[in-house]
């Protein structure tokens, strides 16, 4: 009786498991989804020198000034870079847990990769708060 109850509750927790798993795929997707709309719209205001990557792994307005211009319709720079922000946060978040690190890392290394993506008329923000164009940005040597 009790290898039985051991073994239903066993079974129970894989079930939770796997159904966590499978909430945490349906949410990726979704939030792959909403990158996919944004990106036209990042990019453009991108190439225009209005927004860029950050050490964080986040985007930011290159200047505050930016923040209340139309980016799409009616949609501000603000509330593009609000939405992109809000759902990479949620992506890390679930990645790191994914992958059984801390979100900082995952953010990190989206830093990272976003860092090496962007073309070099494209703006990153260092860690020194200083925005500067990919081709204008040295890296520390090691």
């Amino acid at each position: 009786m009790k290898a039985m109850t051991i073994a239903m509750t066993g079974l129970f927790c894989l079930f939770l498991a796997l159904t966590a798993m499978a909430d945490d795929a349906a949410e990726i997707g979704k939030l792959k989804e909403n990158f996919k709309k944004r990106y036209p719209t990042i990019l453009k205001l991108k190439d225009a020198g209005k927004i860029g990557e950050t050490t964080k792994g986040k985007i930011g307005a290159v200047k505050a000034a930016y923040l209340e211009e139309k980016a799409s319709g009616e949609t501000t720079v603000r509330a593009i870079i609000a939405a992109e922000n809000t759902d990479r946060d949620r992506l890390y978040v679930l990645m790191a847990k994914q992958a059984e690190t801390t979100v900082d890392k995952v953010a990190a290394r989206a830093a990272k990769r976003n860092f090496g993506k962007a073309s070099l008329e494209h703006y990153l923000k260092l860690k020194s708060g200083k925005w500067v164009k990919k081709k204008d940005y040295k890296r520390n040597p090691r």
